[in-house]
């Protein structure tokens, strides 16, 4: 489920605010957000879409377009970011990390594009629950993409 990256969540008619714990992860990722990135929209470059939990609600979509060298990923802050269904990576050459496992297991879009330093086969080949996978201007070392496909079983063709 692509989002814009302009573009912000939120039904302004929602009372509950991001869960502290994800704001916290948002903020330590070097993330310029606002007090409530779900209400509000982010820096012009990021894009949040959060479900309507009460008492918290909770990111859903990352959209991280044309990051600063400053952006960091850590695994901490993925592990509180669990509930992110859709990630995206546009111009931003950042460090992969490996992703916790709590993470993958939610995560069901990932688009990488011109993005992420060192990809591997294997690191893609992780994102066991995957249905939608865009990679496009990236190198990815691995042996060929029977590697990252074989283990992708969820994609849709």
């Amino acid at each position: 489920m692509p989002i814009s990256p302009f573009s912000s969540s939120s039904s302004s008619t929602s009372s509950s605010t991001l869960d502290p714990k994800q704001l916290r992860a948002l903020q330590s990722l070097n993330l310029p957000t606002s007090k409530d990135p779900c209400s509000h929209p982010p820096a012009l470059h990021n894009a949040t879409l959060c479900d309507n939990s009460k008492p918290f609600r909770h990111v859903i979509s990352l959209s991280l377009t044309n990051c600063s060298d400053v952006v960091s990923l850590s695994i901490t802050a993925l592990k509180s970011l669990s509930t992110l269904h859709d990630l995206q990576f546009i111009n931003c050459p950042i460090a992969p990390v490996r992703f916790p496992p709590e993470f993958i297991t939610n995560l069901h879009s990932f688009t990488c594009i011109n993005s992420l330093r060192k990809l591997t086969g294997v690191w893609l080949s992780r994102l066991k629950n995957l249905t939608d996978l865009t990679v496009s201007r990236v190198r990815v070392n691995g042996s060929g993409p029977s590697i990252i496909l074989g283990s992708l079983r969820k994609l849709k063709l």
